[in-house]
């Protein structure tokens, strides 16, 4: 036989506890169908990819990265086997060497930031333009001031000989931009060109000499 105190008296539930937000919960209330997923076409999806890397270019460089990684792995491995073969003594002594190696690189590179620092040092005391760093500096500071000493001598005496000239036929020095040639001076102020001077080094000594004096400089 069935309890009637639980027919009589059915459970009673407060579907408020299972609201959502603190909103009231309708049982009534019809439920919202699920959004359909978007669909796009193919011109859509195209004018989304443009700009993007290809599946084909992405590959590629995948490829490429891979191969690189392989071969370095494949290298460090042959030089671990045959570091392996090596004795004791021979693989302290090539040890040695490749730290004297790395030891003799960094000097060098130091001694290349050393010479390149005192070459602009000199130049400014000269009065050169920094500039024929490039063009002066030797394999040494030695070489270096002599070539800077000589390539100074050359250069007063050109303009002292230009001086000379124009002070004997009257010429005087014109603001014009270009030179009496027609020629554009890359010594002047207005039209300065550092590059065009050391070509003009290299390749013309003598019109680099008469550009540089017609600039006054």
């Amino acid at each position: 036989m069935k309890d009637r105190k639980y027919e009589d008296n059915p459970l009673k539930l407060n579907l408020q506890f299972f609201a959502e937000d603190g909103e009231p919960v309708n049982p009534t209330d019809p439920v919202d169908p699920p959004a359909e997923p978007k669909t796009y076409t193919q011109v859509e999806v195209d004018e989304m990819m443009k700009g993007l890397i290809t599946q084909e270019e992405m590959n590629k460089t995948f490829n490429k990265r891979f191969a690189e990684i392989q071969a370095k792995a494949d290298e460090e491995k042959a030089e671990e086997k045959r570091l392996a073969q090596l004795s004791a003594d021979e693989r302290a002594k090539e040890e040695a060497a490749l730290k004297d190696d790395k030891i003799k690189r960094l000097e060098n590179e130091l001694k290349l930031k050393e010479l390149e620092a005192d070459t602009v040092a000199r130049l400014q005391e000269e009065g050169i333009n920094v500039a024929f760093k490039d063009f002066l500096m030797r394999e040494d500071g030695e070489k270096t001031n002599e070539a800077i000493k000589i390539f100074k001598q050359v250069y007063d005496e050109a303009i002292e000989k230009e001086v000379e000239k124009r002070y004997l036929v009257g010429e005087t020095p014109t603001g014009s931009v270009s030179s009496p040639s027609g020629q554009v001076n890359p010594f002047r102020d207005e039209t300065l060109n550092l590059t065009e001077q050391g070509r003009l080094l290299r390749e013309n000594p003598d019109l680099y000499k008469r550009l540089k004096s017609e600039a006054g400089k």
